[in-house]
């Protein structure tokens, strides 16, 4: 069997080329107990731990200093920042030699995403295809293994709820085309239910 690190050169994590969770104070390209480093940044490109609020920008995160080493390392094969014991998927690449979900062998991943050069990975800036707002905790259930009270929306005038709606209007440009059509394939599923009497 290969030595670890040369498993970790023959296969990339795509983790930091697809998925986002943004966090009340913080934005990771992973789960944040995978991959702890923080890529949020201030209008300066300085690191920034304030509270979620109407300056933020997810894409200018997303293509921040901090996100761009990350996925570096993955490509360079040394996975820094990642936490090889906690995440289940790089201790099954290194323990047992098999491609987790959501690697790709090295040369193939290049292809798919068009990354061959180190100017290719500073220059990366196709949108997550999906982000989690890990921040916001509102839920209209009380399932007794999260919660044991309803957590209501926030008040549409405060703070939080406006600095919620600055984040999504902040992706909303890089996401309008793909948006369009999942609400297209929503009408025409609402309507093949319509066509065949089932009711909602």
């Amino acid at each position: 069997m290969d030595s670890k690190e040369e498993i970790l050169k023959k296969y990339v994590c795509e983790m930091p080329f697809m998925y986002s969770d943004v966090q009340w104070s913080s934005q990771f390209i992973c789960c944040p107990s995978w991959a702890p480093q923080s890529i949020r940044v201030d209008a300066n490109g300085n690191e920034s731990w304030f509270p979620v609020n109407e300056t933020d920008d997810v894409m200018r995160n997303w293509t921040s200093k901090q996100a761009q080493n990350i996925r570096k390392s993955v490509l360079d094969g040394t996975y820094k920042y990642c936490d090889h014991k906690i995440c289940p998927r790089l201790n099954e690449l290194i323990n047992t030699g098999r491609k987790p979900y959501l690697f790709r062998e090295i040369d193939e991943f290049r292809e798919v995403y068009n990354i061959h050069t180190e100017e290719d990975i500073l220059n990366y800036s196709t949108p997550p295809e999906e982000i989690l707002f890990g921040f916001d905790r509102s839920c209209n259930l009380r399932c007794p293994s999260c919660r044991v009270s309803l957590i209501p929306n926030d008040d549409l005038e405060s703070p939080q709820h406006k600095a919620k709606l600055h984040l999504l209007k902040s992706i909303e440009d890089n996401f309008a085309s793909n948006l369009s059509e999942h609400l297209a394939n929503a009408k025409r599923f609402q309507q093949a239910l319509n066509d065949r009497n089932i009711k909602k």
